[in-house]
This record gives structure tokens, sequence and C-alpha cells, in this order.
């Protein structure tokens, strides 16, 4: 909307202008013919019947002075509002790459890429400081478990071999091997169970936390590519913009030269046909009678013919005309990729080994990151 605005004011102002502009060319032209029948005159190759009567010059002069009062109202105020237009299009691009850049970084895609390293990182440390000795302590509960029912077993494999062997003979010892084999059994069955039990349940957990953190570490890489896109999006779009908007401002500021040039010209030749008046009046108080029946015979006055010179050499002050260009547009942003931390990876941000980060730990760095696809 604000490139539209600033767009729509050009345009109007330069309808304006181009109005003005024509109307000045023409009273220019005319004033320029007039100049130069005066000095013609002045070289004697016109005679006095070819300069144009106080008539003509009062009504051009009238035209003129009302068309000099529009030349700092109107002319002047429409080629400054179209520069200064011109620039504030330029300044634009800075102001909408900053607010850009401020919007991804701290309500855009920036927050979700700290968010999804922050749950990554919370996934790991749990995995390594939890679920993997909880499941280490609990698998080795059961190897030390099992290295007991083995030895207790030892000792019962013996008393049945020996005893079972001759049930006839040894029957009540049989008896008694085999109530401790069941006694064995009844001690150990449960526990051992539970064992198994635990260790695998904790394996299982741990494995699906582990893919869990996988796939929050892939979150981590797809929002980093997202957000290494929506920043370069944003210098690009400011090269972009600055090429195309200072291009136009250079144009601009040609064309605010060359309108100024122009009124100072118009304020100029305004200021001299008044003094083209004087002379028509200086030319007929010496022939004695009015401009249109002036009587060639009679001489003019060699004042007359100062205040010709004294016309064709008026510089008139223009200044009132002059246009302040500056201040000059904004140089192109120049803040550094690095600003944006795009000089480093998600592994150097978020889990950075001097562990200032509050989420940070060495223990946990993120696997190799796949490198965002061009």
């Amino acid at each position: 909307m604000v490139r539209f605005a600033v767009f729509s004011v050009i345009v109007t102002s330069q309808a304006h202008s181009g109005k003005h502009a024509n109307h000045i060319a023409t009273i220019t032209a005319g004033t320029n013919a007039i100049q130069k029948k005066f000095t013609d005159f002045m070289k004697g190759k016109a005679k006095v019947s070819d300069l144009p009567t106080k008539i003509e010059l009062e009504g051009l002069a009238g035209d003129m002075n009302a068309t000099k009062e529009n030349l700092e109202n109107v002319n002047k105020t429409n080629l400054t509002t179209l520069l200064d237009n011109a620039k504030a299009a330029v300044n634009q691009c800075n102001t909408d790459f900053k607010e850009t850049t401020t919007a991804i970084r701290e309500t855009g895609r920036w927050t979700s890429v700290v968010e999804a390293a922050e749950n990554h990182h919370i996934c790991r440390r749990y995995l390594a400081e939890e679920c993997y000795p909880n499941r280490d302590t609990a698998c080795k509960q059961l190897d030390a478990y099992r290295l007991q029912v083995i030895n207790d077993l030892k000792d019962n494999i013996p008393c049945v071999a020996d005893s079972c062997a001759d049930y006839k003979r040894e029957w009540q010892n049989c008896n008694d091997c085999s109530g401790q084999a069941n006694g064995w059994h009844d001690r150990h069955y449960g526990l051992l169970t539970g064992h198994m039990t635990t260790c695998n349940t904790q394996t299982n957990s741990c494995e699906e936390r582990r893919q869990e953190c996988d796939r929050l570490q892939g979150l981590v890489e797809a929002e980093w590519c997202l957000y290494e896109g929506e920043i370069g999006d944003a210098y690009e779009n400011l090269d972009t913009c600055y090429l195309r908007d200072y291009s136009a401002y250079e144009n601009q500021n040609q064309t605010t030269v060359d309108g100024e040039v122009a009124l100072k010209g118009m304020f100029a030749a305004a200021i001299k046909v008044d003094c083209f008046v004087q002379v028509i009046d200086l030319i007929a108080n010496t022939a004695g009678h009015e401009h249109d029946r002036i009587d060639l015979s009679k001489p003019l006055k060699s004042t007359t013919m100062d205040k010709v010179r004294e016309c064709l050499s008026l510089d008139p002050d223009t200044s009132s005309m002059d246009i302040d260009y500056e201040p000059y547009p904004q140089d192109k942003d120049t803040t550094p990729p690095s600003d944006f931390d795009l000089d480093k990876s998600p592994e150097e941000l978020f889990y950075d080994k001097d562990g200032t980060k509050e989420y940070t730990d060495a223990s946990y760095l993120l696997a190799e990151v796949v490198p965002c696809s061009n």
C-alpha cells in the first residue's frame, strides 16, 4: 500500500507538472522571439516598427507574471514533491527489508527454528540422561540376575543327576532334590521374567524416543531451511527494489535538474519582458506619440538604447527557484547475513560446546545436518 500511494502521487504530480511545462514552453518561446527582435534592433537589423507593441508586451507580461506566481507555488513544488517521492521510494526499500527481517526474527520463522531446536535438545537430553541410563540399569539387573539363577541352578543339577539316576534306591534323595528344583523355579521365575520385561520395555521405549528425536531433528532442519530461504528472499527483494527505485530516482533527479533550469529561465524571462515594456515606453516618449504611430524620422535618445542594452544583458536573480536536492536517498542496507546467523549451522547456534546457550550441552550435539537444497 505504501509503494502504491507513492506511485499515485508521482503520476498525479507528473500530470499537473506536464501541463505547466507546456505552458512555460509556449511563453518561453514567445519571450525568446521578443528578445531576438530587440537584439536585431540593437544590431540595426530591425526597425522600431518590427518591435512588439506595448499592448502585446503588456499582455504577455501579464500572462508571464501570473505564470511566475505559479512557478514557485506549483511547478517548483511539483518538482520537489516528485523528487522527494522518488527518494522515499528508495528509502522504503530499506524499511521493507528491516521490517521483514525483524518480523522473521521476532515473531516469524526464527521462533519456529528455536522452538524446534529446544524440543529436539530436550528429547536428546532425556534420551541420554534418563532413558538410556534407565534402560542400561534394567538390562544390567537382568544380566546380573541371570548369572545368579545360573549359579543357583548349578547346585541343583548335580543333586538331581546323582540322586534320581536310580530312583528305586535313591528315591528319597531324588524327591528332596526335586523339591529343591521346584523351589528354585518358584524363587526365580517371577523375578527373572520381571527383569526381562523391564529391560525390554525400557529398550523399546528408548527406541521410540530415539525415533521421535530423529523426527524433531528433521523438523529443525526443515525450519532452518525455510528460515534461510525467507531471509534470502528478503535480501533478493531488497536488491530488486533498490535497483529499480534508485534508477527511478536518478531519472527523476535529472528531470528535476532540467525542470529547475527551465523554471529559472521562465522566471528570468518574465522579468525581462517587464523591462522590454519600459523600452517601448521610452521609444514612444522619444517619438512623441503612441507606439503604433511612431515617427521613425525622429532619432532615439541614447537613454532608450541604454535601456535596451540593460534589458538584453539583464541577469535576474532566480535564487528563489533553487531546489534543495538534499538529503539524498539512503544507501542500500548492508546488514551482513551473519547478523541473521546465516554464517552458522544449527549445531553451532544451539549446541555450542562453550555451554552458553540455555539449552546447550556438548554431549547432545545434533547429528550431521542435511544441507538445504537450492
